[in-house]
């Protein structure tokens, strides 16, 4: 059996596990924020114009880079396929977007990517985490992540995940402002990315996007 034969192999029995019903999409109520005035209105104004269902519980909000942060309570609510779709697509347009700000050619979407990527938003997902046992980039079983690839040893991928994000914008705000995660986005070594979107039963989504360099 192939690489992409094993894959949907997994995906099919992971998705049937794991995705939550689906719903109407609403956009959320900020409560408890700690930020200052001026984050709390940048933050109400992007909860007016959301047209995809945040994550559960708290996601901590950074307005940009050094700026104060402050947390902002989702109540929980459930995606559709379609919504995880668009949530990926708008995350492949943000590193693009970046790429091109830092002078690194663009990455190609790939389909073999995207269904490893969804395996392991998957993973997380049913975990409700990004740790095994307190170690990201772990599998549920304890294998390392990027055996979902069919390999056992890496040299040429890599991977961000992350947890939370009403929004693929502010997920992407998050990852900028951590080294280890822009220098994935950054590197101009990778040529091809794929993405996949998942949540958990406690309605948190869970964002992973996979890299590639020949």
């Amino acid at each position: 059996m192939n690489r992409k034969s094993i894959l949907a192999t997994i995906l099919a029995a992971t998705l049937a596990a794991t995705l939550a019903a689906t719903m109407n999409v609403t956009a959320f109520a900020a409560e408890n924020n700690t930020q200052d005035e001026e984050a709390i209105k940048i933050v109400s104004k992007k909860l007016d114009s959301l047209t995809l269902a945040p994550s559960a519980g708290t996601f901590t909000y950074y307005p940009q880079a050094g700026a104060s942060s402050g947390a902002v309570t989702a109540m929980p609510s459930e995606f559709t396929e379609s919504d995880l779709a668009s949530y990926a697509d708008k995350i492949f347009e943000l590193v693009n977007k970046e790429r091109e700000k830092a002078g690194a050619a663009p990455l190609e979407r790939s389909g073999y990517l995207d269904e490893a990527a969804n395996i392991r938003a998957m993973d997380c997902a049913s975990l409700n985490s990004l740790y095994v046992n307190g170690v990201p980039h772990v599998r549920p079983d304890g294998s390392r992540w990027f055996t979902v690839l069919g390999i056992d040893k890496n040299y040429n991928y890599g991977e961000n995940a992350g947890q939370g994000g009403p929004t693929a914008e502010i997920r992407m705000t998050s990852w900028m402002n951590s080294a280890g995660h822009k220098a994935n986005i950054l590197n101009e070594d990778y040529t091809e990315i794929g993405i996949g979107c998942a949540v958990s039963e406690q309605g948190e989504i869970f964002a992973v996007p996979i890299f590639y360099r020949p």
